[in-house]
């Protein structure tokens, strides 16, 4: 009496694990991308909260840079700036920044400044969700 598998009943295995994997990573998927871009955008926001705090706290002025690369905080002092604090950005998670450019600039009251708002659309696959800063240095994340 031998203990073991036949070829047939291993192929047969294989076979049933291929069709249920068919089935359930498609369905997967978009929960897994919502939670990229969710991270995505805690990062991004947290990284708008910093900046605004550091010029507070530092009582001078801040930009902040939102790229796909890379989320980048510089304190400014005169002519001269200062990197603060760097993160990596949202193509990190594999999800697509647009969204303006330029840097976001916070007055030492923690106001924006100058061009200071702009609108960030962060998506992996289906989903998709705007990150809007206003002049006077609120966020709001839509739906």
């Amino acid at each position: 009496m031998s203990h073991g598998f036949t070829l047939f009943e291993l192929l047969l295995a294989l076979a049933l694990v291929a069709v249920v994997s068919g089935i359930a990573l498609p369905r997967l998927q978009r929960p897994l991308d919502r939670l990229a871009v969710e991270r995505a955008v805690f990062d991004a926001s947290a990284a708008h909260q910093r900046a605004r705090s550091l010029a507070i706290a530092r009582n001078r002025p801040t930009v902040l840079q939102v790229r796909a690369d890379s989320l980048r905080i510089r304190v400014l002092s005169g002519i001269d700036s200062t990197d603060a604090w760097a993160h990596h950005g949202p193509a990190e998670y594999g999800v697509a920044l647009s969204g303006p450019s330029h840097w976001l600039r916070f007055d030492p009251t923690g106001l924006g400044a100058g061009v200071a708002n702009g609108t960030w659309s962060f998506s992996k696959g289906r989903v998709q969700r705007r990150v809007i800063a206003s002049r006077v240095g609120r966020l709001r994340v839509s739906p």
